[in-house]
């Protein structure tokens, strides 16, 4: 029974160091592509990314809405 305890405990840890890692990477591709370029990273991802994150707001109408 204290095995079994033991190797959860490790898959766990095991599994939040390579998501620490996997992150750690992406965000180090990210900054490498985007520093130094005169590129805003906005620019960079795609309509549905910036959807999902709430940054593609549409356009407002000129006309207000009552």
């Amino acid at each position: 029974m204290n095995y079994h305890r033991k190797s959860i405990r490790s898959a766990r840890a095991i599994r939040t160091k390579a998501l620490f890692l996997t992150l750690l990477f992406h965000i180090g591709v990210i900054a490498y592509f985007t520093y130094g370029a005169d590129l805003a990273l906005l620019e960079l991802l795609p309509d549905t990314v910036l959807d999902f994150l709430g940054m593609n707001a549409a356009e407002a109408p000129d006309v207000p809405i009552p």
